[in-house]
């Protein structure tokens, strides 16, 4: 497997979002933002645009050691949120879209870097 340091944002204000206390729903939201694509590409003939993934809940389970009824929750709660787009494609694919995901992962948008050197 191919080791991948890059990073993703995550803002303080997550804990004022609705979802932020149920563990499993914020896992997978969480896991969604880090496996997103940070750049349009394709995967077998199949366009996967920035902050999307294209998955299945079995490698959701794999990844989040979670069961599939708890991972069809989580979706189905963020989808109806309209946290994430939820595009299946029966017997085929599966797209998960991060709504505002440029928003979150935009490059040079506020924030800051204090206290990430500590102890160096």
């Amino acid at each position: 497997m191919k080791e991948d340091y890059s990073w993703v944002k995550l803002y303080r204000k997550i804990k004022d979002w609705q979802y932020y206390g149920d563990v499993y729903v914020k896992a997978v939201f969480l896991h969604l933002i880090i496996e997103a694509d940070h750049e349009t590409k394709m995967i077998n003939q199949i366009k996967i645009e920035r902050g999307s993934t294209l998955t299945s809940v079995s490698a959701l389970c794999l990844g989040l050691q979670m069961s599939p009824k708890a991972v069809k929750r989580a979706l189905k709660l963020l989808a109806e949120s309209g946290d994430i787009i939820d595009d299946v494609k029966p017997n085929k694919y599966r797209i998960i879209t991060v709504k505002n995901y440029n928003k979150y992962q935009s490059v040079g948008s506020q924030g800051t870097n204090k206290g990430t050197n500590k102890g160096t």
